[in-house]
Parts: C-alpha cells; sequence; structure tokens
C-alpha cells in the first residue's frame, strides 16, 4: 500500500488542533478543581459558621 504524503499545512492544522484539545483538557479539569473547592467551602461555612478567607 502507498503512503499518502500530508501536507505541510494540513499536517500543521492538524497538531495545533491537538495542542488546542490537551489545553481544554486542562482547563476543565482546573475548573473542576475550583468548582470542587468553592463547593466545600461552601458547606464548611453552613456547617461551622467558619470562612476560608
Amino acid at each position: 500500500m502507498a503512503r499518502r504524503a500530508v501536507l505541510p499545512h494540513v499536517q500543521e492544522r492538524l497538531h495545533t488542533r491537538l495542542m488546542f484539545h490537551h489545553d481544554r483538557d486542562v482547563i476543565e479539569v482546573r475548573l473542576t478543581m475550583v468548582m470542587t473547592i468553592l463547593g466545600n467551602a461552601r458547606e464548611l461555612k453552613q456547617r461551622t459558621g467558619m470562612s476560608i478567607k
């Protein structure tokens, strides 16, 4: 089977998509962590009256 040549601009576009996909995963993880921490802080404040400030 013959191997296809990938045009440089197509290969660059694919690489860029992969980079942005990775960035999106990182952003989603960070947002999940922040929302979890805020939820825990709110629960702590409701139960004990203590603030994390």
